[in-house]
């Protein structure tokens, strides 16, 4: 924002993606539906100055406290501390309480529209999906409100999408998305919305792709076996996993990147020299959305934590 005359100020171009287009007498009325229709990025950003920076305030406490800097438990962070509760985030958002629902729906919203910073057809890009025969089963795992497959579903028609997430995303969230962008493709049964902790077993046992998309950074190591292990044990000889995620590479040469991990996309390309193997600045979002996934949902202190 830049001052126009002392005390008035505008928006810049900049400032202006965290406008929600709403008058300032709507908002005083009814605050609980701020970031409701809008692009998502105000309420991205609202959960950054809010659950993740009272979180961070706690920081150096549980990389100190000999109970929690070691911890793999995702109610065992700074979020716990910061925000006084006891279960996980992800628990913590579905609580019954006015208070958390707000912010539950805000972060799904926002999450909506951290998505829309990238291109709108990236998830075409990693895989092939016109090469499934039709009415291929594609099962999103963790789906949440299902905005990826909403790509899939208007630009892939001959094959079927199931978007599995908690019971309170699927109703509150996905649903109502979902039958105002694609009503057609849920009458028709070309795409299911399904409740389902991706920690039991998988239901679905017909499926030609599992896909992960930003899933598996948000649990540590043993957490993210159990959610592997459900999807092995439901896979058919011939099902895809599929795994879109950002993978975080070190500053410097990686000498175990020159033989790669047999597993295409698992190993993060290098910038040439003289520019730093990371790109530099250019990587920033990769390293501070790592840290605030530490903060957030899991916090360890090793040698190969986000920090450490």
């Amino acid at each position: 924002m830049f001052e126009v005359s002392p005390d008035v100020f505008t928006n810049n171009r900049v400032s202006s993606m965290m406008d929600t287009g709403k008058a300032v007498k709507d908002l005083i009325a009814r605050p609980e539906e701020k970031h409701e229709n809008t692009t998502g990025l105000a309420a991205i950003a609202s959960h950054h100055l809010d659950e993740v920076y009272k979180a961070a305030g706690c920081l150096w406490e549980s990389m100190s406290d000999p109970a929690t800097a070691h911890s793999f438990e995702s109610n065992e962070t700074p979020f716990n501390l910061g925000l006084n509760v006891k279960t996980s985030f992800w628990d913590t958002i579905v609580l019954p309480d006015p208070y958390w629902q707000y912010r539950q729906r805000r972060f799904h919203i926002g999450i909506k529209g951290a998505g829309s910073l990238e291109p709108a057809d990236a998830i075409l890009k990693a895989f092939d999906w016109r090469s499934l025969p039709k009415g291929s089963i594609v099962v999103d795992v963790g789906g949440g409100i299902g905005g990826p497959a909403l790509v899939l579903a208007r630009n892939v028609p001959d094959i079927k999408i199931v978007i599995q997430d908690t019971p309170t995303v699927i109703s509150e969230g996905t649903t109502p998305l979902w039958a105002r962008e694609l009503p057609e493709a849920l009458a028709s049964g070309r795409v299911t919305l399904q409740a389902h902790d991706f920690f039991t077993p998988q239901p679905i046992k017909n499926a030609s792709v599992f896909l992960l998309k930003q899933i598996m950074h948000d649990w540590p190591d043993k957490y993210a076996i159990k959610i592997l292990s459900q999807l092995r044990q439901a896979a058919r000889p011939d099902t895809r996993l599929i795994i879109v995620d950002s993978a975080i590479p070190f500053a410097c040469h990686d000498p175990s990147g020159d033989k790669g991990k047999g597993v295409v996309g698992a190993v993060p390309k290098e910038a040439p020299e003289p520019l730093l193997a990371n790109y530099g600045v250019t990587n920033e979002m990769t390293y501070f959305a790592d840290v605030t996934v530490c903060k957030m949902k899991h916090f360890k202190l090793e040698k190969d934590s986000c920090i450490g």
